[in-house]
């Protein structure tokens, strides 16, 4: 095992011209990869839609398709819009007469009386405790008693008396909810105008509400997360990265204190049809790769905390109306009638699908930093839009009530379906080529996206051995650019076609069991010099506390330059140059606002040291920015500093949940009466807790061990019953 790995990393330092060979996609099935100790794929993170899920089987009102949802491709629920907004201007809020601006609080608690409404067994089975929903609240939504600031010439308004609004929103977290329908998540206001994002207007105003929700959630004991923005936009590689500053006044304003920072990811298309030409704006994918780290080392470096993301909207899209239609027209023609109404809406759906499935394998690969991400897809539409844009199923020639039709937006769902389990070890040189692998039970997933426009050959290096079956999945571009999708299954998928901005899954049925044999645990390590402009060369530093058992190391190195310099960074270590791979998909990622992209680089592990020195220099001498510098290092997982440790699973030693993030139900049944001992375990070995250390009756046992103290990760759990051991892994999530 370990010399394949090797192999893999000295490939890694090979890297020649990819455009005259297939593009290897390295895969160790049996070695189980952790990011930051997190190696689960938990679905409910990922695979939303736009919606409460309280009112998802009503609104579609067919069972068929909910059940389809639910059960066939495993979506789950994210975006609620308006908390404050649905009831400030009802008889359920009014003033205070003792304390005026104030809601009265006693009143609101005695008339609101929430229902979870009238749901199927089957979607509580799906979602016994917690729907899981993520509410973002409206513009200008608090009553009319509570007075209000502002910024002239600007739309939004904030309260003045920040803790009475704080009050009324998190009585109504408390008292408009029961505990199964409660929001997981609650931002307080949803894309707020850029007045109040700007540092000398509104934005410490702003802050200074977040901070007073965020303070009477936690005196009230809500178990509702509170955190913002919720900011429209991601460019942060804007003017050499200088715009990520604006929103990292947001952290410093809230003291790092809020549960999560958010903002939304969109991809923006632009289509001018006198010249019928398509520009964009980018931010998925790779630029989104060195966003996600710029936060992470902001929070790290500054606050020393894991940062928290909520994204309660992501995917593609052409903002205007009327140039989305000139668009579709364009490509598929104009004929009328509602089939080629859909036919034109499909060429919006790939862009849209695409872009979520680039963002969704960024954050797939930001496990510890990521609570939920929802694609902005709605269910159904609307009498009030019955052709509204993000809406999966579209009433049937616009006439509610006449049944649905299923838009392409559901191909999202539908490329995802299926993929879960553990990650394992898989790498690939080719920065356009997003992939990642997984393992469950005797399924091999390998998920790939193609960032740029070119086509590529994929070489699979997976066994080739004890196969039963193997089925590819692929969302891709048809010829008029509407979205195509379709599954088949083949012989061998040693070699793939991947077309530009294709999205493949292989599915590799084994006939047995895939077993776990290695673990490795990726962690990254951050530069504390963070959004760096210049115009020659930079200086960061990275420390890597221990240098033992790494496997392999990598950079991330996050870059924004200016429209007309070049997009070639050059990087050194330790004073040793790295080759730094150039993405095909750069030509995307640059528009008249400048180019932002990630730098993947693949770095010996011979040449690391505790204290490590990187040197980015643009050869082209003009200015640009680096948002973060991020040295990720695979580190081997020695589980033999736990003495005679056998890996099984028995059915009278069990965990759950499993993930848990509160409390674990550990059980196990004695077949006679022993000396007994329960330890918890880091990835280390190092001991974290002591459960049970005494003598037992023969039996069933059982604990609930709380948890909440330990940081996310992968921990072993350790029985000793008289001298055997026993010992499952438990995952700890947040």
């Amino acid at each position: 095992m370990k010399t394949k790995l090797l192999n893999v990393i000295l490939v890694l330092s090979c890297i020649s011209n990819l455009s005259a060979q297939n593009v290897a996609i390295n895969i160790e099935p049996t070695t189980t990869l952790s990011i930051s100790g997190i190696s689960v794929l938990d679905r409910s993170k990922y695979f939303n839609i736009a919606s409460p899920g309280v009112d998802f089987e009503k609104s579609i009102n067919n069972t068929y398709l909910s059940n389809k949802y639910l059960s066939d491709l495993e979506i789950t629920f994210g975006q609620n819009m308006g908390l404050v907004a649905q009831v400030a201007r009802t008889s359920v809020v009014k003033e205070d007469s003792v304390r005026p601006g104030y809601a009265n609080i006693n009143y609101l608690q005695n008339t609101v009386k929430p229902s979870d409404g009238p749901q199927s067994a089957l979607f509580m089975s799906k979602f016994p405790n917690n729907v899981g929903s993520c509410v973002h609240e409206g513009y200008n939504v608090y009553p009319g008693f509570m007075k209000k600031e502002g910024v002239a010439g600007a739309t939004d308004s904030l309260p003045i008396n920040k803790v009475a609004a704080a009050e009324l929103a998190v009585s109504l977290l408390k008292y408009w909810y029961t505990d199964w329908s409660r929001p997981t998540t609650y931002e307080p206001i949803n894309e707020p105008q850029w007045q109040l994002l700007a540092i000398d207007k509104m934005l410490p105003n702003l802050a200074d509400l977040h901070l007073k929700i965020w303070e009477k959630a936690k005196e009230a004991k809500i178990p509702t997360l509170i955190g913002g923005p919720c900011q429209s936009t991601c460019s942060f590689y804007s003017a050499n990265y200088q715009q990520f500053l604006k929103f990292a006044n947001f952290i410093d304003l809230t003291q790092g204190k809020l549960d999560f920072y958010s903002f939304h990811m969109y991809d923006f298309y632009y289509w001018n049809n006198t010249t019928k030409t398509l520009t964009n704006t980018i931010s998925s994918g790779l630029p989104l790769e060195g966003i996600m780290d710029a936060m992470s080392s902001w929070c790290k470096s500054k606050y020393n905390k894991e940062f928290k993301y909520v994204c309660t909207e992501h995917g593609g899209q052409i903002t205007d109306v009327a140039a989305a239609d000139a668009y579709a027209q364009y490509n598929v023609g104009t004929i009328p009638g509602f089939a080629y109404d859909m036919q034109r809406r499909s060429v919006a759906d790939f862009m849209c699908v695409s872009s979520a499935i680039a963002s969704t394998m960024v954050f797939m690969n930001h496990p510890q930093s990521v609570i939920k991400a929802v694609p902005f897809i709605l269910p159904v539409s609307t009498a009030g839009n019955v052709k509204y844009h993000a809406a999966m199923l579209m009433a049937n020639n616009y006439s509610l009530g006449t049944g649905w039709y299923e838009t392409d937006l559901v191909n999202f769902y539908k490329f995802f379906k299926g993929v879960k389990g553990r990650r394992v070890f898989s790498n690939c040189i080719n920065p356009d080529i997003q992939q990642q692998t997984y393992v469950d039970g005797k399924k091999l997933i390998i998920v790939m996206n193609n960032l740029s426009e070119s086509a590529e050959k994929l070489a699979l290096n997976y066994p080739k051995s004890n196969i039963d079956s193997i089925m590819i999945r692929r969302q891709a571009r048809d010829f008029n650019l509407t979205s195509l999708f379709s599954e088949k299954f083949t012989s061998d998928a040693s070699i793939l076609d991947i077309k530009g901005r294709e999205a493949v899954v292989a599915f590799i049925y084994y006939k047995d069991n895939v077993l776990e044999n290695k673990m490795i645990n990726e962690v990254p390590y951050y530069a504390p010099q963070m959004c760096k402009e210049f115009a020659t060369s930079s200086t960061f530093t990275v420390n890597v506390p221990s240098l033992s058992n790494i496997e392999y190391a990598y950079l991330r190195i996050g870059i924004g330059r200016i429209t007309g310099t070049n997009r070639n960074l050059k990087v050194t270590i330790n004073g040793t140059e790295l080759t730094v791979p150039m993405e095909k998909c750069a030509t995307r990622l640059e528009n008249s606002a400048g180019y932002g992209s990630t730098k993947v680089i693949p770095v010996d592990k011979a040449l690391l040291t505790n204290m490590n020195t990187i040197i980015c220099t643009f050869d082209d001498s003009k200015m640009g920015g680096i948002g973060a510098v991020t040295l990720l290092t695979g580190v081997n997982q020695d589980l033999t500093k736990l003495e005679n440790v056998t890996l099984i699973n028995k059915l009278e030693y069990e965990i759950s949940p499993n993930p848990v993030n509160a409390v674990a139900r550990i059980s196990f049944t004695l077949q006679q009466e022993s000396n007994t001992i329960l330890k918890m375990y880091d990835s280390n070995g190092k001991e974290v807790k002591t459960i049970e250390n005494g003598r037992l009756q023969s039996g069933k046992h059982q604990y609930e061990v709380d948890i909440q103290s330990l940081n996310e990760g992968v921990y072993l759990c350790k029985l000793t019953s008289g001298n055997t051991n026993y010992t499952k892994k438990m995952l700890v999530v947040r």
